[in-house]
């Protein structure tokens, strides 16, 4: 299986961490993630409410993949724990 990673553009990584993986930016995704219905269940949203929710949660999912990119640490998890508080 390939790496995931290794088409990854490392200048965006970087761009992406100095922005997101700092006290602030982590605080600013969690926003986000929360704004977008991120770890909201969508299951009994309408079929366009879905839709308008998943394309929110691409966002999300391109910040988190960036930064996941270049770390072992699974950095989904600590956004829902500063949601969650």
């Amino acid at each position: 299986m390939e790496d995931s990673h290794q088409f990854v553009d490392k200048d965006k990584v970087q761009l992406y961490s100095s922005v997101f993986d700092t006290p602030n930016g982590r605080k600013v995704l969690a926003d986000l993630a929360k704004f977008t219905g991120f770890y909201a269940d969508l299951g009994t949203a309408d079929s366009l409410t879905q839709a308008n929710y998943i394309g929110q949660r691409r966002v999300i999912l391109r910040i988190l993949g960036l930064l996941n990119a270049g770390q072992d640490i699974d950095v989904a998890d600590q956004h829902r724990e500063i949601i969650n508080e």
